[in-house]
């Protein structure tokens, strides 16, 4: 079949070149003051810093698939896309920049370059999204699109196409599931023993298979018909699909199977996040020293007893670790607990929470206010033991008392913050915790790990649900 080639893709990849050469001209103007030419100083060592780091984007890019999980339509997802691909490839530049002994580059043409890119990537993107959804308005460049069935989904996918042109869709019929092909209706395309010439002489590019009581090798063979024909195939999921959360499709010599996909958090994706924990982690406590010694003058002068509180805790895949915390008690506070089991707010929960626990100090109130007894666990992150953003470390104890599902939030490192944290707190259930937890492992990205680090700020200074 003829298919139609979509100038769009194109163009977007073709002024990304541009801006990235645009971007590193434009960051050296500004570092320098001039404009590098081949009678620059140092121009060889710029020009192979450019075509190396040129070959990391597009591997970034790749990695990331900042091109392939794009929509015909400007959203969030479209920055997220294009900030994991961005973030990635200065990553890559920074540890090639360090490991190479040669010339030492501007750190401020390099920062500069990738945030020009950035920002001139989200516009381009923007821009031609623009450009494309007024094109499919004017009804060009739309992909021919047959949906199979006749049922009530398939009509409302119908309704959606014919109502937003946007997605570059353009419904041309029904397929009929039947034994007989009904002639009632002129959206009637024939039934599926005619899918072969449907496609051919409509001209179509997707097909959507919208009737979910068909057999499963009837769908199979739709699918095997759109491979032949070139054809993108889209099956809509039952509800008992999408409440499996992650699935991954694979074969079984040739045999397509559906099982449930590992945590987005493993392969190059953990390298990423703790690239992330290391650089965030050095820089909040070089940056926040002076602020640490005024904590710890402040717990000695309170009360007696250390400045830290170590406590065991369970990280990933059951790991024991010390985590190191501002001490917010008396010193002999786990003494005290036993005494105490009573006054706990949520006894069916295996976390021990009193909302006024008489035990804490006066500067303890203040830090635990406004969660500065945590800013030692930054440590924690740095060496290991912890990340950044991640399910709330528990004790031993609590660990014992875990369900099968529970024990699920021990496949990933414990955080700092979390879901939990920007969602509620300690004003959460221990299983909505649990569940919270759960979604961020089965859902992780970087771009989620950054706007849950952006809202862990507010939800800190309005100290909602601390205690």
């Amino acid at each position: 079949m003829k298919i139609k080639l979509n100038p769009f893709s194109t163009l977007r990849i073709l002024f990304d070149i541009l801006i990235s050469i645009l971007s590193y001209y434009l960051s050296y103007f500004v570092r320098h003051g001039s404009i590098l030419t081949v009678h620059s100083e140092y121009f060889t060592e710029y020009l192979d810093l450019f075509l190396y780091v040129f070959v990391i984007q597009i591997v970034s890019y790749s990695l990331t698939g900042m091109y392939r999980h794009r929509r015909p339509f400007f959203s969030l997802d479209e920055l997220k896309y294009t900030f994991n691909g961005v973030f990635l490839a200065f990553i890559l530049t920074t540890f090639l920049i360090f490991a190479s002994k040669g010339y030492l580059y501007s750190r401020a043409v390099v920062i500069l370059w990738f945030v020009f890119i950035f920002i001139l990537i989200s516009f381009n993107h923007f821009f031609i999204s623009r450009l494309e959804s007024n094109y499919y308005i004017k009804g060009k460049y739309l992909k021919n699109v047959a949906i199979v069935g006749t049922n009530k989904a398939a009509h409302e996918i119908r309704r959606k196409l014919e109502k937003y042109p946007t997605h570059g869709m353009r419904f041309i019929g029904f397929i009929y599931t039947g034994k007989r092909t009904r002639k009632s209706s002129k959206s009637i395309l024939g039934n599926l023993k005619e899918m072969t010439t449907i496609i051919r002489k409509n001209n179509i590019s997707e097909i959507i298979i919208a009737d979910q009581k068909l057999d499963e090798m009837v769908k199979f063979g739709i699918v095997k018909s759109g491979f032949k024909n070139n054809i993108k195939v889209l099956i809509v999921s039952n509800i008992f699909e999408l409440m499996m959360g992650n699935l991954s499709i694979t074969e079984i010599y040739g045999i397509p199977t559906i099982t449930l996909a590992k945590s987005p958090i493993h392969g190059v994706n953990i390298f990423i996040k703790r690239l992330m924990d290391i650089t965030l982690s050095f820089l909040i406590l070089l940056l926040g020293f002076p602020i640490f010694l005024l904590i710890a003058l402040a717990i000695l002068i309170d009360s007696k007893g250390s400045v830290f509180f170590k406590q065991i805790r369970v990280t990933k895949h059951g790991k024991i670790f010390r985590c190191m915390k501002f001490r917010s008690m008396v010193a002999n506070a786990e003494d005290l607990k036993e005494n105490l089991s009573h006054l706990d707010e949520k006894p069916d929960d295996p976390i021990f929470k009193i909302k006024n626990d008489p035990r804490i100090t006066k500067v303890g109130k203040i830090l635990r206010k406004y969660s500065l007894d945590e800013l030692p666990q930054f440590i924690n992150v740095l060496r290991g033991d912890m990340s950044l953003v991640g399910p709330r470390p528990p004790i031993p104890k609590e660990v014992e008392e875990y369900t099968q599902k529970q024990l699920e939030r021990l496949k990933v490192k414990q955080g700092i913050s979390g879901l939990w944290q920007v969602s509620g707190r300690s004003e959460l259930s221990f299983q909505e915790m649990v569940n919270l937890d759960i979604f961020y492992i089965e859902h992780w990205t970087l771009w989620l790990d950054i706007k849950i680090i952006l809202k862990t700020i507010p939800a800190i200074l309005t100290t909602k649900g601390a205690y």
